[in-house]
């Protein structure tokens, strides 16, 4: 009882801090050097049980995500709102499920580390 009768979520932040140190550190003509040293694939998890992986090969950067509830959100427009948020950028979406070494991801995002629509990065990474 009380008045907070329904669900709350509490958001802390958005983004998750070390993604984006990954993309700001390799992204753009500044960082072509640390891109000759690829990060192969790491997984990450974040506290709401959302899991994503990155791999990485010179250029390529792809970003795998799993997370709970997505055909929820997906079934609320989360591909045009994908594709609306990152419209400046390159990147081409899969929403095909993609099983790599025993987790489940609900979608990707692949983009060209090359080049940072003249903002280094920053609008990608956040």
């Amino acid at each position: 009882q009380g008045r907070w009768q329904g669900r709350v979520m509490i958001i802390l932040d958005n983004g998750h801090h070390m993604l984006k140190e990954v993309i700001l550190n390799r992204i753009g003509p500044a960082n072509e050097e640390a891109r000759k040293h690829p990060i192969g694939s790491m997984r990450i998890a974040d506290f709401d049980d959302v899991m994503y992986r990155v791999q990485s090969q010179e250029n390529v950067f792809t970003l795998f995500y799993s997370m709970p509830g997505f055909k929820v959100i997906s079934a609320l427009g989360l591909e045009t709102f994908l594709k609306g948020v990152y419209a400046q950028d390159d990147i081409a979406f899969s929403y095909t499920e993609q099983t790599i070494e025993d987790a489940t991801y609900n979608f990707s995002m692949t983009f060209d580390l090359s080049s940072d629509q003249g903002d280094g990065g920053a609008g990608l990474a956040d």
